[in-house]
């Protein structure tokens, strides 16, 4: 099928929907076809006129296609899929908001050459080693409100100097692993995260932020946990947690923020 360039599915599959049934397009040799098998495909189009499309599945997988396939989902066109997945597709008819119930996983593997974020992201996973030598956008991640959990593994946006996460609804849980955002040149990054209501943990790995100067958690209502190496924040000067208002313990390990000049806690304003 290497000639193939489009797919489309117009108000199909629509019999009694079962839990756990998946619809997967996948050029990986573990599965049916093989890895340039669709090599020419260009779109993968979900039509619905006036019906419900393809209602049997709550699963979708695109995986391994080429990163230009262009995937049309209209209203009404996969009404029960709650979990999408795949590292090659660009989403053009606002999936997010056709399905309000969709899941998309991002999962970033060490070869990526830069990190994106897809706007409709709902949990990233970054791989060891990953986009080592990228100086991300401060707020590459604030922009996506349905973001829940991000977690960044070991290794990964060494060069990367600063990270805001702001005014974000979902987020819940990060996770930053060792050695991130530590870069090689002498410069000046801050860190943080602000208006995020349901935010509740973060966790910082060893020698991770080395060049943050500023540090500030403001505004967390549901905040309860920082867990951060002590090697960690080694530069920083300016240390802040401002309402939030459910932290009941905030630990400082040992040898931590050595060079801390101001340490900051502000309670509810009235």
């Amino acid at each position: 099928m290497a000639q193939l360039e489009s797919i489309a599915f117009q108000n199909a599959f629509t019999g009694s929907h079962r839990e756990n049934s998946t619809f997967s397009i996948t050029c990986s040799h573990w599965l049916i076809l093989s890895r340039t098998d669709l090599t020419s495909l260009k779109s993968l189009t979900f039509h619905s006129f006036c019906q419900e499309n393809c209602s049997n599945f709550d699963t979708l997988v695109l995986d391994s296609l080429k990163r230009d396939v262009v995937l049309t989902i209209t209203e009404d066109a996969l009404p029960n899929i709650i979990h999408f997945s795949g590292d090659a597709t660009k989403l053009v008819d606002a999936v997010a908001i056709n399905s309000k119930s969709l899941e998309y996983v991002q999962h970033v593997d060490a070869s990526a050459p830069i990190l994106s974020v897809p706007c409709y992201t709902r949990r990233l996973y970054v791989d060891e080693g990953c986009c080592k030598t990228q100086n991300i956008a401060t707020t590459l991640f604030s922009p996506c409100i349905l973001l829940r959990f991000i977690s960044i593994a070991s290794n990964s946006l060494q060069e990367s100097q600063s990270l805001i996460l702001s005014s974000m609804p979902q987020l819940v849980r990060v996770v930053i692993g060792d050695r991130c955002f530590c870069p090689s040149t002498m410069v000046v990054g801050s860190f943080t995260v602000r208006d995020c209501p349901r935010l509740v943990s973060i966790t910082v790995g060893e020698n991770s932020f080395t060049r943050v100067t500023t540090t500030q958690l403001i505004r967390l209502k549901s905040f309860a946990s920082l867990d951060m190496a002590g090697s960690s924040f080694q530069s920083c000067l300016v240390f802040t947690v401002s309402q939030c208002e459910v932290l009941s313990l905030l630990l400082f390990p040992k040898e931590s923020l050595p060079i801390v000049t101001v340490v900051e806690i502000v309670g509810r304003h009235v």
